[in-house]
Formats: structure tokens, sequence, C-alpha cells
């Protein structure tokens, strides 16, 4: 738990707002000491209950139930595409089979044989690590969009006038428990010098998967939405008044 005085919101890292559970907005009008920085009981027993979401996550059961299913639907005039893959350094293609054995394993691709098939490539990222992307850009200028937006920042901020507890929770696998629909599994694969290979479940980034995402959150706690949690891409933020009501949200 973190407790910070509601003065300093606008210089807290951004560190702090990526691993915090729970953050406690203190009112320290007269600039006295802040209050010791405690973790509630009541969410010590929360953390031991959901202590298994932030482990690994396994897609086994997810595949076999496929009870959430996107799918990917194609302009029918658009011309299929199929791209060799780019050339890569060494150090880049140690790195694309490090990631590509790691997502096999735990069942979010499989080799495939398809009409369709996008090249890897790496961008870099802060601290100089490697980001694993697909150039889907030719799927995409035949895929049918889904029509939606982001909600404007400033409006989610205004909802949460009056709040002091907040809990935050990155959902960091959240876009992986959306399983592609086995008829358009195809659509996404991409290329490598040796085989070919299909993602089985919605990655981030995929044209539609921010809407199909949503879409689910919103239909899973649409009975509390409004009033106490914000949705903005892929984290969710629980904000209320008082502990004893931030304890049943969350």
């Amino acid at each position: 738990m973190h407790i910070i005085q509601k003065a300093e919101l606008n210089i807290v890292s951004a560190h702090l707002l990526k691993c915090a559970f729970l953050i406690k907005v203190h009112c320290c009008s007269n600039g006295g000491t802040l209050p010791t920085a405690e973790l509630p009981h009541v969410f010590e027993e929360i953390l031991k209950k959901f202590l298994g979401l932030f482990g690994s996550p396994t897609y086994a059961k997810l595949l076999k139930e496929r009870r959430l299913n996107c799918e990917i639907i194609m302009d029918p005039y658009g011309n299929i595409l199929f791209h060799s893959p780019y050339s890569i350094p060494g150090e880049e293609e140690k790195e694309l089979w490090r990631r590509i054995e790691k997502v096999i394993c735990c069942g979010r691709i499989q080799p495939y044989q398809s009409s369709f098939g996008s090249p890897v490539l790496f961008m870099l990222k802060t601290y100089h690590m490697l980001r694993m992307c697909i150039d889907y850009g030719a799927v995409y200028a035949i895929m049918v969009k889904d029509l939606y937006t982001l909600p404007h920042i400033k409006c989610l901020l205004n909802s949460m006038h009056g709040s002091c507890w907040f809990t935050k929770l990155d959902l960091v696998a959240g876009y992986h428990q959306i399983c592609i629909t086995i008829a358009d599994r195809h659509k996404m694969a991409f290329t490598t010098k040796i085989a070919l290979y299909k993602w089985q479940l919605l990655q981030f980034g995929l044209a539609n998967a921010l809407s199909q995402f949503i879409h689910m959150l919103n239909g899973t706690l649409v009975p509390m939405k409004c009033k106490f949690i914000i949705i903005y891409l892929h984290d969710i933020m629980i904000h209320s008044c008082a502990l004893a009501e931030h304890v049943i949200c969350v």
C-alpha cells in the first residue's frame, strides 16, 4: 500500500502507478506528517484469495472451452497477401526464437500453413529491450474495422472526483483471455524463415482487439462500472470515497 498527499499527485512516478495495488490519497492541508502506510487486513485476505492471478497464465482450458471468441472479418473483394519474412540481425533472431518457444509452450501460437503471412520485426523499447512486432499492414488494409473510440481522459478524471481510495490493476494478459475463432486464425499467421505460426488468442495491438476486449470487460463489470470502475486500454482503476465501499468493489 502507498499513501501519498493529494498535492503530490502531479509528481507521482509512473513506476509507482504501474506497480501499486492500493493507493490512499491523504489530504494533508496543514503540512502535517502522513500516517503510517499499513495495508488493511481485508486487503491481505483479498491478495491471498486471488494469488493465482499474479502467476504465469496458462491457456489450455481457455482454448478448450472457447467461451469468448473474436471474429476477424475481411473485405470479400480484398486480395489475400503473403509476405516473405524480413531479414533481421542475429541478436533479434535469437530473441525471436526465444519468444516463439515461450508462446508455443503456453499455447498462444502453433505452427501452421496459411495463405496469409505477415513478417516479424523488432522495435527497441526503453532500457534497450526488444519488442516483437508483426507487420499486419497488408492484412489491416482489407480488414473490416469495428467502430470504437477511446473514452476521453478528462471525462475519466472527472468521474473520480471526491475519491481517495484507488486500486489499479494492469491486465497484462487480459487480451489473451479471448480466443480468435478457429476459422479466422490463419489470417493472423506470421512468417519466419523456417515456418509459419498462427495466433490462437487475441493479441494487444491487433486491429479490433481493443474494441473486443473493452466489450468483454463492459459485459463483466457492468453492474458497478458507471460508479466505481474506469477501464482504459488494458488497465482498470477502481476508486471510492471510503475503505468499506472500496473493499466491496475489489
